[in-house]
């Protein structure tokens, strides 16, 4: 596996309030981002994500767009404590953990969104916590699958016509990537089709004679590092937990299909594909 070398940060404080921020971003980096009136009040904020549970705002900045994302529960707890956590040390809290892990993938040169900064305020024997990160072009692969399946296409803004339903380099390629993730031990909390970005205007080379849309995942909370695993014991020896995030990929596809009027065998066919990517069956280090 390729030695990582460590991306560095800086830590800060002003009373309750808690910060750290990559080194090569402080020079623009301004605590006041993590604060919604500042950002209405600047007109800082562009939008609001639609999916999920509403904590996601787009921000602009002087190094270009940023995601704001407030740590919120789910379920009916969220009425009870709303963003608050029990606070059980910086270190612990669930927005330094996945700023540290943001940055520990970086390294390894593993496509995800990359972290800024991150805020954790004190409030007593509670916190509440936020991280910003790069906001990545594209749009989620679930919105590609909806848009496709209303519509039979995705068109970039380079008027390419992209249907991701019947892309099988783009589902082995999606397959392989979590595959390559899964290697190095990496376990994401939440693998669905939300937390999948494609860019269709940035194409890259598979190994395999394609040109596919750049991939990334997102959304590391509560993600973990564990063993790794070499190239060539995969799948034979692939970790039991890897095995049950790809099944709950495999859940989160059928799921966003399974409200369309696509008949079963789409969602079959594309899982079909998701699961050869992953096997890497046709990796070119296995020829």
């Amino acid at each position: 596996m390729t030695t990582a070398k460590a991306i560095t940060y800086e830590t800060f404080h002003d009373g309750q309030r808690h910060w750290r921020c990559r080194t090569d971003a402080l020079a623009w980096f301004e605590p006041s981002l993590f604060d919604s009136g500042h950002l209405v009040a600047g007109s800082t904020l562009t939008g609001k994500a639609t999916a999920g549970r509403g904590s996601a705002f787009f921000i602009a900045s002087a190094d270009g767009p940023l995601v704001l994302r407030n740590y919120r529960r789910g379920g009916m707890v969220r009425y009870l404590v709303g963003r608050r956590y029990v606070h059980t040390g910086l270190e612990r809290s669930r927005a330094f953990r996945e700023f540290g892990l943001l940055l520990v993938l970086e390294a390894l040169g593993l496509p995800v969104s990359t972290a800024v900064a991150t805020e954790v305020r004190r409030y007593g024997c509670f916190n509440e916590a936020s991280l910003i990160t790069r906001r990545l072009p594209g749009a989620t692969l679930a919105e590609y699958m909806l848009a496709s399946s209303q519509r039979g296409l995705v068109r970039s803004s380079q008027s390419e016509v992209h249907d991701c339903l019947d892309d099988k380099a783009l589902w082995q390629g999606v397959g392989r990537l979590v595959a390559r993730f899964h290697r190095h031990g990496v376990c994401h909390a939440d693998l669905n089709t939300h937390n999948i970005m494609l860019d269709p205007d940035t194409r890259l080379p598979d190994g395999l004679g394609h040109d596919i849309p750049s991939i990334a995942l997102i959304d590391f909370d509560r993600g973990s590092l564990r063993g790794s695993t070499d190239i060539e014991d995969w799948p034979d020896k692939a970790p039991a937990w890897a095995a049950r995030n790809l099944a709950r990929l495999e859940r989160s596809v059928r799921k966003v299909l399974g409200a369309t009027d696509l008949s079963d065998d789409v969602g079959e066919r594309v899982v079909a594909w998701l699961r050869r990517g992953w096997a890497c069956v046709d990796e070119p280090a296995r020829r």
